[in-house]
């Protein structure tokens, strides 16, 4: 019995060891094409919470290893740019996203107005 046990458990850890993937992609400026190194790369589950994290480097290339197959939202972030968000699912084998392309925000003022209320001083002269 002891051994069955062992057996079982033995099969467990080998089939959760093959049932994990990954993920590969490289994080793009959509103006330019230049990396956006250390861009957040994140996977979320369904229910919005954090299951995998990983930043892009030098290149913007990242890789997350052993996901666990199911379904989740992506999500990849630059300060300054606009977030990228993409539903996924995973699979049984590495998947590749290729390049994302994000592009930047621009603050732009349209229009100021401007309006000071300011008393007037009188100055005495002796």
């Amino acid at each position: 019995m002891k051994r069955l046990i062992q057996l079982f458990l033995l099969f467990f850890v080998i089939s959760t060891a093959y049932s994990q993937t990954s993920i590969k992609g490289k994080i793009l400026d959509k103006a330019d094409n230049k990396p956006l190194t250390n861009a957040s790369i994140i996977l979320l589950n369904k229910d919005s919470v954090l299951r995998y994290f990983n930043r892009a480097n030098e290149e913007g290339k990242f890789l997350i290893k052993n996901i666990k197959p199911g379904s989740y939202i992506l999500l990849a972030t630059y300060p300054k740019f606009e977030l990228y968000s993409d539903t996924i699912d995973i699979k049984d084998k590495e998947i590749d996203l290729s390049d994302i392309k994000i592009n930047s925000q621009k603050m732009s003022l349209k229009k100021l107005s401007l309006h000071v209320d300011c008393p007037s001083h009188s100055k005495e002269t002796r």
